[in-house]
């Protein structure tokens, strides 16, 4: 898995540009030849209403191996008063 592309990044109408998050997670990769493992992953982020809204963050990692695709979650968390 590469460290590149850990910021994300909001355009707003006006043209300014800015990071409004940041990947701390990193899963590497493991093994070699027939055995390497490659994991991707990704996030789910989950609104709900309030003042201030609570955001559920659920990572997911989906990797290929022996030319199978898996996919497993790690715990949630949870980002509110912000």
């Amino acid at each position: 898995q590469r460290k590149d592309e850990v910021e994300v990044m909001e355009i707003s109408q006006s043209g300014y540009v800015q990071m409004v998050a940041r990947s701390l997670l990193f899963i590497g990769r493991k093994g070699k030849g027939r055995t390497a493992r490659s994991p991707h992953t990704f996030l789910r982020i989950d609104v709900h209403q309030g003042v201030p809204p609570k955001f559920v963050i659920r990572p997911f990692i989906v990797e290929k191996l022996k030319n199978k695709w898996s996919s497993s979650a790690i715990k949630p968390f949870v980002i509110q008063n912000l």
